[in-house]
């Protein structure tokens, strides 16, 4: 990446599903079944706040959190960490559900 971090990853999986978060693009999901082993795309709403490394943060400023990303069951919840530790302004955290294929806000 030109920003001198390189390309960060995240993973989680759910099902038969890795859904991977690169930091360096911070858009999308990249999303591999391991049943057809196939590849997809999967976006991520811009009211999903997540810090974007190519955006005033880099380079080389590894301080800057990583998203919360966990899974409950079949539910991808990204929380907004803010950095240096600032309150979240009341911000709403999102999940992505699996299995209706549709984002929503907590």
């Amino acid at each position: 990446a030109e920003s001198g971090l390189g390309h960060q990853l995240v993973a989680v999986a759910v099902g038969s599903e890795i859904y991977v978060l690169d930091r360096m693009e911070p858009d999308f999901f990249r999303v591999f079944d391991t049943e057809t082993e196939t590849w997809r795309t999967l976006d991520i709403p811009e009211e999903v706040e997540i810090v974007d490394l190519r955006h005033g943060y880099a380079p080389y400023n590894y301080t800057v959190p990583w998203p919360g990303i966990c899974v409950d069951r079949t539910l991808i919840h990204l929380t907004d960490h803010r950095k240096d530790g600032e309150p979240s302004d009341g911000r709403e955290h999102y999940a992505y559900d699996t299995v209706n294929d549709q984002w929503i806000s907590f």
